[in-house]
């Protein structure tokens, strides 16, 4: 498994320093454990989704919380304009949004609509 450490070190000898580095978090003790050491963490699940629908414990505004100062992105469950809002309004500054995407088979007219019904509303 390569760290975020291990990323930055890596980044540092290819004279790259200036990449981002992430990291998934599927819990919070992962979001404890890295979130000072990441520039963004990718929360997963951040809502209820096919893959994880057992998950519903997980709480995308708790991750947000204990991530801090740490830009939080959203993955898993964003399946429409109203799910991306909602993680939008938990804490997450960005999202993933895959499944919304693929799903229909038009990924600009989705991504269109996506955008188009998300305001730049402040977060969580």
């Amino acid at each position: 498994m390569v760290t975020p450490d291990d990323a930055r070190a890596i980044a540092r000898r290819v004279d790259r320093a200036d990449l981002a580095v992430t990291c998934a978090a599927h819990d919070l003790a992962t979001i404890e454990r890295w979130r000072d050491r990441v520039d963004a963490l990718v929360v997963s699940p951040s809502a209820r989704c096919r893959a994880r629908a057992r998950r519903s414990a997980w709480r995308l505004r708790d991750a947000a919380r204990a991530a801090g100062e740490t830009t939080v992105v959203a993955l898993g469950g964003i399946v429409d304009a109203a799910s991306a809002r909602a993680a939008l309004d938990a804490g997450a500054w960005a999202i993933a949004a895959r499944r919304v995407a693929c799903d229909d088979g038009d990924v600009v007219a989705s991504a269109r609509a996506l955008l188009g019904a998300l305001d730049p509303a402040p977060r969580g």
